[in-house]
């Protein structure tokens, strides 16, 4: 059975977002310092199943010759704003959308070659009334487990417009005709030796043996077969397996590789209109979406320039080898790249943190390289308690400009209120309260009555992080900046981090804010601060040197950014 959650770990695996962290555009902070975002700490591994490695690596740093562009005679691209608006609303918001423009351009693909080699193909039957039905079924099933819930209001969340979840579903169920079906004689069992790596280190293959090996061995005893595999398995093995394996084969451009104007994608030199795409997204391009992709771009063409009039934006060749080295940090680990950038990072698709990548890295070579210990040194004085796992207890109240269910969902700026500005709908309610606060209102009383979190869910025993309505509890850093809706992207969206404030900056029990964020707007306080509980020693600790560095980079980088921002 394909479950909703089945196909969110599929397509997290391969960088497409499902609720990805898309900030609001920057406002006054008149509540928190400028903050800069750290990378990610080391993700939590999951039980362990046969046959899939849960390593995680250090990157090395690549030893690259740094070459300009305009030692290489390159100058920037010449595009119209409206080209790279629509793009942006394309990356920003319907990255979905590309995503299953590829793979069920590179599926196709695969079909017609097994038709040309008179191969068994798979899928040929699946039909318009069979995919309607597998819909509904996962719609009664999220009715099962959320009575009063809306599965479509949920699915818009994720990115996903009814008729783009629609392709979702065929896809998956071409996927498992094609490579696994229900028969085990007909799984293609040589090309998935090929798919999985067969023999190779970190192969995922023994768990695909196994699951083959147990079909046949159910047939053999006249046992009824299940229609598809066990849901772990064919959710974080075999479909993103197959997918990935699928994409590797193909040249995917996207406009970071400079496409000319008119062209969005380009796929095996097959091109993708821009206005195709965005065509095709419709459904999830809102005023919100607009105004943010316009920010977005305004952004990143302020940095650019700076940077080329600098001379120090980097050549084409030199970011596609630093992009490579980094890709190649992610090889043989449980977390691809793509994850790691869309789940951890909250870009909202590959092509937006390429850009913003493109930038960063730039700019990186304004600093020292390597960086010196002193610099480090005053890197761990001034933000190595999350590193060292400190934690802060903190109290928020949240006027809401995003839907009640992004915030039910996973904290997830996509889907905003009704009308034509909900932020300046928020700002409104939130300086009313705020004057209830300034008057003597307990903190206590206000956020019981006008925080927008969602309760505390009654009898969980999970480790699931809880909002509480606001009252958070004792947490570290990330977990922190997961509960605000915050990430690197919203970081470089908005210059500050409401979390980084409470974290490093707030003092204890005062009140700050009303301060614009990407849920909204919020009043805080931090009410308890945990000292480190782990040592920082970026001498004998490759991990803390290199998140430390990344740290230092990333901050260094976000104030250059806040000083073209301010101009």
């Amino acid at each position: 059975m394909i479950l909703v959650a089945s196909l969110k770990a599929v397509f997290l695996s391969l960088g497409i977002a499902v609720g990805s962290c898309a900030a609001a555009a920057s406002q006054d902070n008149p509540g928190a310092a400028v903050q800069e975002p750290a990378p990610p700490p080391a993700p939590a591994q999951e039980p362990a199943q046969p046959g899939i490695q849960l390593e995680t690596k250090i990157p090395e740093r690549p030893q690259i010759r740094t070459v300009y562009a305009h030692e290489a005679n390159e100058p920037a691209q010449e595009l119209p704003f409206d080209e790279r608006l629509r793009r942006a609303e394309i990356y920003l918001y319907g990255n979905n959308v590309v995503n299953l423009t590829v793979l069920e351009s590179l599926l196709d693909a695969e079909a017609a070659r097994r038709a040309a080699a008179q191969e068994r193909v798979g899928g040929e039957g699946i039909t318009d009334e069979m995919v309607a039905a597998k819909v509904r079924e996962q719609v009664d099933i999220f009715l099962t487990q959320v009575p009063n819930g809306d599965f479509w209001r949920m699915r818009m969340v994720e990115g996903y417009a009814p008729e783009h979840y629609t392709r979702t579903v065929r896809l998956v169920m071409r996927v498992v005709e094609m490579f696994f079906p229900q028969d085990p004689d007909q799984w293609p069992v040589e090309q998935l030796k090929q798919v999985f790596a067969a023999g190779q280190p970190n192969s995922n293959w023994s768990a695909i043996e196994r699951e083959h090996a147990d079909r046949v061995q159910m047939k053999a005893e006249g046992k009824a077969l299940p229609p598809f595999p066990q849901d772990f398995i064919l959710s974080y093995v075999m479909l993103p397996g197959v997918l990935a394996w699928l994409r590797a084969g193909a040249t995917i451009e996207t406009p970071s590789a400079g496409l000319p104007a008119g062209v969005a994608l380009r796929l095996n030199g097959k091109d993708f209109t821009t206005a195709g795409l965005i065509e095709q997204a419709g459904p999830l391009i809102t005023p919100m979406a607009e105004e943010q992709a316009a920010h977005l771009v305004g952004l990143l063409e302020s940095v650019e320039k700076e940077l080329r009039a600098s001379k120090r934006w980097l050549s084409r060749g030199t970011l596609d080898e630093l992009w490579a080295a980094e890709r190649a940090g992610y090889e043989g680990t449980i977390f691809t790249h793509e994850q790691t950038v869309v789940e951890f990072l909250g870009f909202p698709s590959m092509e937006v943190y390429r850009q913003y990548f493109d930038a960063r890295q730039s700019f990186r070579t304004s600093l020292p390289a390597p960086i010196p210990p002193e610099m480090l040194e005053q890197q761990i004085a001034a933000r190595g308690a999350f590193l060292g796992l400190g934690k802060v207890d903190a109290d928020v109240i949240l006027l809401a400009a995003v839907d009640r269910g992004a915030l039910e969902f996973q904290m997830s700026p996509r889907v905003y209120k009704p009308g034509a500005d909900p932020f300046a709908a928020a700002e409104k309610l939130a300086r009313e309260v705020a004057q209830q606060l300034a008057g003597g209102e307990p903190f206590d009383a206000v956020l019981a009555e006008y925080s927008e979190y969602p309760p505390k869910s009654p009898g969980d025993g999970s480790n699931a992080l809880q909002r509480d309505r606001g009252r958070f509890g004792v947490l570290t850093r990330a977990d922190l900046r997961v509960l605000l809706g915050e990430s690197d992207f919203s970081d470089f969206m908005q210059g500050y981090s409401i979390g980084d404030d409470l974290f490093f900056s707030a003092e204890k029990d005062a009140v700050y804010g009303p301060t614009r964020g990407p849920l909204g707007w919020y009043l805080y306080r931090m009410t308890r601060r945990d000292a480190p509980s782990e040592k920082i020693d970026p001498a004998a600790n490759p991990r803390h040197a290199y998140q430390l560095e990344e740290d230092l980079v990333t901050q260094r980088f976000l104030a250059f950014v806040n000083g073209l921002r301010d101009r």
